[in-house]
């Protein structure tokens, strides 16, 4: 196993240190450019070359690769749908995945409110025009009084390429209407992730 060095875009030319080396060395990565840092398989084929073959998974800590972000005022609107709706001015975004097997990790933070009180909203990033993701849930108590609630969560999605992300909210349980106004913000992020 080795570590890569440098993020470099010729993956022909990959600078890696082997584990228990201390120089550098050049691998050609068949699983394309990857960033520093990232733990990788090498196979060794004397004296020609290194070929980096795949990427050391750890779940705890994982590998990022491409990132993207939205982050702004929510448009003003309301929802007493049971299912998920798009939030008001259809806050999107699109990652560019660039790995089949990596998945996507999303964080959202958003606010909103309710005219009634005990009614609850559910937040959820719509992956690809076909999956909602669940983010994140609160039971307003307050009418009428802004509220932030946040949710990170990581998804398999075995695709590559452009992937949409929209923003949605349902109300699941009680008799309000949800808000929102020129006072309410929403950011997400959306990461590829080993």
């Amino acid at each position: 196993m080795a570590t890569v060095v440098n993020a470099i875009t010729d993956p022909a030319n990959t600078i890696i240190l082997f584990d228990g080396d201390s120089i550098n060395t050049t691998a050609v990565s068949m699983v394309g450019a990857l960033p520093p840092d990232t733990r990788v398989y090498v196979d060794m084929v004397p004296p020609a070359a290194n070929f980096i073959t795949g990427l050391v998974a750890d779940n705890l800590n994982p590998i990022f690769f491409g990132a993207i972000s939205y982050n702004a005022a929510l448009a003003a609107g309301t929802t007493t749908s049971a299912t998920y709706v798009n939030l008001p001015g259809n806050p999107s975004m699109t990652l560019t995945k660039t790995y089949l097997q990596t998945r996507i990790r999303l964080d959202l933070h958003v606010t909103s409110f309710s005219t009634l009180t005990n009614t609850s909203v559910r937040y959820a990033i719509n992956i690809n025009g076909s999956t909602d993701g669940d983010m994140c849930q609160i039971v307003i108590n307050p009418a009428n009084t802004h509220t932030q609630v946040s949710g990170t969560v990581i998804f398999p999605f075995t695709a590559s390429g452009s992937v949409p992300l929209v923003a949605r909210w349902r109300r699941p349980a009680g008799g309000g209407t949800l808000t929102t106004d020129t006072n309410d913000w929403l950011s997400m992020t959306a990461q590829e992730v080993e």
